[in-house]
């Protein structure tokens, strides 16, 4: 019933509370902890630990959530490479901190995370890293230097601020956005990496320090303005937002730029405060539309450089005043050098005619860098129906040639759907029962890209993405898609095919993709019970069992699939409570 359902639901929340309990108890006052057991640690296992120095997490947590708030005495922190999410305030306050090594999966780093972490000396952030978070290093007094990868790309609102000591910020290649009291009262800062990618520096960003904002970095007050006519300094290199916008309603007749211009940002003739906050994204490419100048000339080689620039105003200027000047050869080079996502996409649409003759421009000027042939091989498969064999297999050895492993895994998903198994016979496999385009349209809507964890049993070599697709789905095909009332639904047959190739997986991480699979659908019945173990089994009856047989004949169909005696026994008590509750045959159900 109902009421038994919601007591046992409290129950078991009880029963987790007394074991974080247990868990804080054990750990709080410990000087030195090795910590492991669960996949996230939280603020109730060491916050404001008054003796806590050291602690060496192990491999298997994935997430930090606020757990080390106040830990005056600790001095060391280890974290293993699972670890992929540190929240915010994670060790904030923690006075005695002196060094800590982010882990490689970290993407960015949250508001006060390291805020009055007075110790604070080295910090590694790794390559991947996009975001430095509000306060983040905010009353660092002890650092001296911070090294920032390539990949960040926004510094917020009063990330360094505050940090007295630090003296040179390194790195930042592909910094975009400063915001306003990044590095306020950074009073012994004198060099920061202002590179042309730079969009917006926002004011007080470098308030009360020695830092000087570069030349080459157009600033509004640096504008040579004539009644209608703005002309640019030679030597600017980036526009940033808002240092061409007007503060009355007009538009410039005339801006005059010099040939050393690499990057003119999104806003740079608008005020993205301008906009509003509940603009629509239509709305504001109307208003940029109409700030941009009637005539303005365009610089040498601007799409044809080879550094990132603002994708977004460089297509729109090229659909608007630079129109004349634009031809699909720049496209061309602009697609091979430019990394954005959405850039690639826009690139790939504006080329769609005429594939081969742009597939064989790029080929012809490309740096065979690894990035310039992903680029390529996107293009090419995205257009494969255009272009003839002959030229894929040509991007095909290329790729192959200069070990551009990323191509190459693009094209033979996408295209040579014989790609990456161990024996022929899995590879007639998966090209019979489903190409890699159809897998991708079955699952474009779902998170696989778990499935990246399952290796080939003995072997250091990850499973193909369309293998592991066409062994799930030559079960989860069969699943009827809708029963017709009072219609019973067959038993799912074996396909030997799948069960051989799903044996040659590495059976630890194939069982984490299964556990995975949603319970809610039953399009994933048949998978997760022929190889899910017992204890997933289980799980899936009792879920099914607590929600009253929700596509009964689909689950009990499912459940035969598993050879296992816990799984008959288990398919037992299904159908018997299900005969209890007089549940009716599964009507009209869609999966």
């Amino acid at each position: 019933s109902d009421k038994e359902l919601d007591e046992q639901f409290l129950l078991e929340c009880k029963m987790r509370y007394i074991e974080r309990m247990k868990k804080y108890n054990k750990y709080k006052n410990q000087i030195e902890v090795i910590f492991s057991g669960d996949d996230n640690i939280d603020e109730e296992y060491f916050d404001y630990s008054e003796t806590l120095r050291y602690i060496e997490i192990s491999e298997g947590v994935r997430s930090i959530f606020s757990a080390f708030i106040g830990c005056a005495a600790l001095q060391r922190v280890i974290l293993p490479k699972t670890v992929d999410c540190i929240w915010a305030n994670s060790f904030q306050y923690c006075k005695s901190l002196k060094s800590i090594e982010l882990p490689p999966r970290i993407t960015e780093i949250g508001d006060e995370t390291f805020w009055d972490c007075k110790s604070l000396e080295y910090v590694f952030i790794p390559h991947g890293v996009t975001t430095i978070g509000s306060y983040a290093f905010s009353d660092c007094i002890s650092l001296r230097r911070i090294y920032l990868p390539q990949s960040v790309c926004e510094i917020s609102n009063s990330a360094f601020d505050g940090c007295t000591n630090l003296e040179r910020v390194e790195g930042g290649a592909g910094i975009k956005k400063v915001e306003g009291n990044a590095f306020a009262d950074c009073i012994n800062l004198k060099e920061f990496p202002f590179s042309s990618t730079i969009e917006r520096i926002e004011p007080c960003a470098f308030d009360n320090t020695k830092v000087e904002i570069p030349k080459s970095i157009l600033l509004d007050e640096t504008l040579c303005k004539d009644g209608l006519t703005a002309t640019v300094p030679d030597g600017t290199i980036t526009l940033t937002n808002s240092s061409l916008s007007r503060k009355d309603d007009n538009r410039w007749e005339r801006v005059i730029l010099p040939d050393s211009v690499k990057n003119i940002s999104a806003y740079a003739f608008v005020s993205p405060e301008y906009l509003g906050m509940g603009t629509s994204d239509d709305e504001r490419d109307e208003q940029r539309i109409i700030k941009i100048p009637k005539s303005m000339n365009m610089p040498k080689n601007y799409f044809r450089q080879k550094t990132s620039f603002d994708y977004n105003m460089a297509l729109l200027l090229a659909d608007t005043v630079w129109k004349k000047y634009v031809t699909d050869c720049d496209f061309e080079i602009m697609l091979l050098y430019q990394d954005d996502e959405d850039t690639q996409s826009e690139l790939r649409k504006r080329l769609s005619c005429n594939c081969r003759i742009h597939l064989e421009n790029m080929l012809n000027c490309t740096d065979n860098s690894p990035l310039q042939l992903e680029h390529i091989a996107a293009y090419a498969v995205t257009y494969a129906g255009k272009l003839d064999e002959e030229i894929l297999c040509r991007v095909k050895k290329c790729a192959e040639k200069f070990k551009a492993y990323e191509a190459l895994r693009i094209l033979m998903k996408y295209y040579f759907a014989d790609y990456g198994g161990k024996s022929r016979e899995m590879n007639l496999f998966c090209c019979k029962n489903l190409s890699p385009c159809e897998a991708d349209l079955y699952f474009s809507n779902k998170d696989w890209e778990t499935i990246t964890v399952v290796r080939w049993k003995n072997s250091d070599e990850y499973v193909p993405f369309h293998i592991v697709y066409s062994v799930l789905y030559a079960y989860i095909k069969q699943t009827p898609k809708k029963l017709k009332q009072n219609e019973k639904c067959p038993p799912f047959h074996k396909v030997s095919g799948a069960d051989f190739i799903a044996s040659e997986f590495e059976r630890v991480g194939f069982l984490r993709v299964i556990g995975r699979i949603s319970r809610y659908s039953a399009d994933f019945y048949a998978a997760v019970c022929r190889y899910a173990d017992d204890e997933l089994i289980r799980k899936f009856v009792n879920y099914q069992i607590r929600f009253g047989g929700r596509n009964k004949n689909i689950a009990i169909s499912a459940l035969a699939l598993s050879e296992s005696d816990k799984a008959n026994e288990l398919l037992a008590k299904f159908s018997e409570e299900m005969k209890k509750r007089n549940c009716p045959d599964d009507e009209d159900n869609s999966t």
